[in-house]
């Protein structure tokens, strides 16, 4: 129990073992350990089959040496009983101890500093850096060096006399057979496990090239644009779906640096690259851009860091929104306007009323709402059908735009009704009054050109109510109202 609990510390505070060196990746350390795990499995073996016989050895040649190989099948024993307990790092340390303090004990009973068993110092030294690392190595190494001191002064200084300089021959031919079975068992498991270390090198290599080829074969026949991009910003990869997109062929996009692309320096595209590159981080940006074969296209840019062959590199994966985007343009629309004229509908409207009416509000920016009917539209529909009567709602939709600003709006509230938003008509009251009128009388003068609607000839009018922003306070439903009621008042007044 003392002993597991003193190798246990030995383990944890003097050791950094092949389980877990600091400067290696998990994947690496994993294999370290593994190698070396294997090799002290292997050792332990070896080592059971050599203390068997050297115990046959020494009970034929030297039986007063019967120690050795008793030390040596207890140590194994230890050794291997931890090694099946799945406790590898106290397997070790319960090898390499027990065998640096026996050559401590051994070399004053075997002539001292002049045994030749201290060749085997090599080895052991050789032994504890393979099992417990670099580190522990020197740790032993150093202990071995001081004891060996120590041990050479005491001789030198008289304080022990050796009363038996030198051992029976037998002795020294056991210790040289241990010496060199020990050799050639530790140096056969580490050429073998080299030239294991070597294949399985080489079948990774032969997987990443695989891989490789895969990764490649799939970018470029995924449907998905795709490019790739090294640290430097230069172009590696591109696949054909990319250059479908741009109108531009593959070898143009691979001489590419995005450094240098204009429209990633202007969309600022090129500076996110670069910042998911240094940064590790991906990113991603919506953009509308025209190719060189002036196609318009709205992309989402995602771009991925990556980490390939241990170089770090910038996927880049293009989502094409044109469409999407078209889609919902056509949409919103569809929401906004009148599906006959195109006009701006009653929402629209309304809603465009309200930001006038808050910029008046804001800074007196007087502005108008002028509601016109359209005037025997009734009975156009009666006499000449349906068909007729949207051809010249039609084309009173573009008589209207026509005669006012692009910064007005003209919508369609609905049947022959039309309302029209006049701002920015300045601050002063007589100044929008003026032009409300001018706007009011060329409304008048558009309606009153005749016009062709397929076979018949027809020449309108329309009754018109205005109202300008006098309450700061109004809202637009009850300028609307102002504005029909206005207009209604006209009407009953053209009509007597």
């Amino acid at each position: 129990m003392l002993f597991h609990r003193f190798t246990g510390f030995l383990a944890s505070r003097l050791v950094v073992s092949p389980e877990a060196p600091s400067a290696l990746d998990p994947a690496t350390r994993a294999r370290v350990a593994d190698t070396s795990n294997k090799f002290l499995r292997i050792f332990l073996n070896a080592w059971i089959a050599m203390g068997l016989v050297l115990a046959i050895l020494s009970a034929v040649l030297a039986p007063y040496v019967m120690y050795g190989a008793t030390l040596v099948m207890a140590v194994a024993a230890a050794a291997r009983y931890a090694l099946h307990r799945g406790r590898f790092q106290l397997a070790r340390w319960l090898f390499i101890v027990p065998v640096c303090m026996a050559l401590v004990v051994l070399v004053p009973l075997l002539n001292g500093i002049r045994s030749p068993i201290l060749v085997s110092v090599p080895v052991l030294v050789l032994m504890s850096g393979w099992l417990l690392g670099r580190r522990a190595m020197w740790q032993v190494s150093a202990f071995l060096v001081v004891a060996f001191l120590l041990m050479w002064q005491v001789e030198v200084q008289g304080w022990w006399v050796m009363k038996t300089p030198f051992r029976p021959i037998d002795v020294w031919i056991i210790v040289w057979l241990f010496i060199i079975g020990l050799t050639a068992i530790i140096t056969h498991s580490l050429i073998r496990n080299h030239e294991m270390d070597f294949l399985r090198e080489a079948h990774l290599l032969d997987r990443l090239a695989s891989a490789l080829d895969f990764t490649e074969s799939v970018l470029q026949r995924s449907p998905v644009p795709m490019r790739i991009f090294d640290r430097s910003g230069q172009c590696i990869q591109v696949n054909d779906a990319y250059a479908r997109l741009v109108g531009v062929d593959r070898q143009t996009l691979l001489a590419q640096n995005f450094h240098a692309i204009g429209m990633w320096n202007a969309t600022g595209l090129a500076a996110d690259a670069h910042g998911a590159l240094q940064g590790l981080q991906p990113a991603h940006r919506e953009l509308a851009v025209r190719t060189s074969t002036g196609r318009e296209l709205w992309l989402e840019m995602h771009l991925l860091p990556i980490e390939a062959q241990g170089e770090r590199k910038l996927l880049v994966q293009v989502v094409d929104l044109t469409d999407r985007r078209r889609l919902a343009q056509e949409l919103e629309h569809i929401a906004f306007h009148d599906p006959l004229t195109q006009l701006a509908n009653r929402r629209l409207f309304n809603d465009r009323l309200t930001h006038a009416l808050r910029r008046y509000k804001r800074d007196g920016r007087l502005g108008a709402v002028l509601l016109l009917d359209l005037n025997r539209f009734k009975q156009l529909n009666d006499a000449h059908g349906h068909e007729t009567g949207d051809q010249w709602l039609v084309e009173v939709a573009a008589r209207l735009r026509k005669v006012v600003r692009e910064s007005d709006t003209v919508a369609r509230m609905g049947g022959d009704e039309f309302v029209l938003l006049l701002e920015d008509l300045g601050t002063q009251r007589e100044t929008a009054e003026q032009a409300t009128r001018v706007i009011a009388a060329k409304i008048h003068e558009a309606l009153a050109m005749p016009a062709q609607l397929g076979a018949v000839p027809y020449s309108g009018s329309a009754s018109l109510g205005v109202v300008l922003f006098t309450d700061a306070d109004a809202d637009p439903k009850s300028l609307v109202q102002a504005a029909d009621a206005a207009m209604y008042g006209n009407k009953r007044a053209v009509a007597h």
